[in-house]
């Protein structure tokens, strides 16, 4: 549209998945689990946010690792987060006008 604006960094938003000094994969359900016991909770969105052709893209997972997983008895919105040593989902934080440094610490340690 004429007069937008357009950048390359994207918004305030990143999805991301952890892993354990031994290289295996924190599932985004355990992730988001332990944001819960934080105080104040840390709110974060995780598993494919309702964008699991996206989510397909940013894993790598091709359609044969979709099939597998639907097999395995994968279901949107379950907690089946690590399959095979791969993630099936993401965890997603984002900011907003309210966010403060502190918010970004809470997150990041």
């Amino acid at each position: 549209a004429e007069g937008a604006v357009r950048t390359s960094l994207g918004g305030p938003t990143v999805a991301f998945n952890v892993v354990r000094h031994d290289g295996s994969v924190v599932g985004y359900a355990e992730v988001g689990k332990l944001a819960a016991l934080h105080r104040p909770p840390i709110q974060l969105r995780t598993g494919c946010c309702c964008n699991p052709g996206g989510c397909q893209a940013l894993l790598g997972l091709s359609e044969a690792d979709v099939l597998d997983a639907v097999r395995a008895g994968k279901q949107c919105g379950d907690e089946r987060d690590v399959l095979g040593g791969r993630p099936t989902g993401v965890v997603r934080a984002s900011l907003g006008k309210d966010s403060s440094w502190e918010d970004v610490d809470a997150l990041l340690s």
